[in-house]
């Protein structure tokens, strides 16, 4: 009988743990309620702040577009004559370094010659007599026999 007793017990416990429960209670209801008039206050009072953040930037811009003053430092390219090499500024040293190293180090088979000719006008002897012996000489030739591009 005991043992019939708790049985009835334990079944009791099962048919009231598998009945039907309501997910929300009017609690609940209210709390998510509660939750969604609070995000909603929320994104009006950013709103509120954006209003006016906005025209301070606006006319934040104004100011600086009004106040602008535009400095340029254009140094002089030096006029065609006779000066000391350190009168001239380095850049026209370093342009016309690059222009010859991209007039020799990057050519195409049918371009090279005409490409070399413009390098070669970029050099004076010694180093003229060199560059026509080796580049526009032997270099020149191998390229245009082998059909060689770089």
């Amino acid at each position: 009988m005991a043992r019939s007793g708790a049985a009835k017990k334990q079944a009791e416990k099962l048919i009231n743990e598998t009945r039907f429960r309501e997910a929300k209670k009017d609690t609940d209801t209210v709390r998510l309620w509660e939750n969604y008039k609070e995000q909603a206050l929320l994104w009006r009072a950013l709103a509120l702040l954006q209003i006016p953040g906005t025209f301070v930037a606006v006319v934040f811009a104004l100011v600086t577009y009004w106040n602008r003053v535009t400095i340029l430092d254009v140094p002089a390219k030096p006029l065609p004559g006779y000066y000391a090499a350190s009168e001239i500024p380095d850049a026209e040293f370093i342009g016309a370094a690059t222009d010859f190293v991209n007039l020799i180090a990057t050519y195409q088979t049918f371009t090279a010659r005409r490409q070399f000719n413009e390098a070669s006008k970029l050099l004076f002897e010694p180093m003229l007599a060199r560059f026509e012996a080796d580049m526009l000489g032997r270099e020149l030739t191998a390229i245009e026999n082998t059909r060689r591009t770089q």
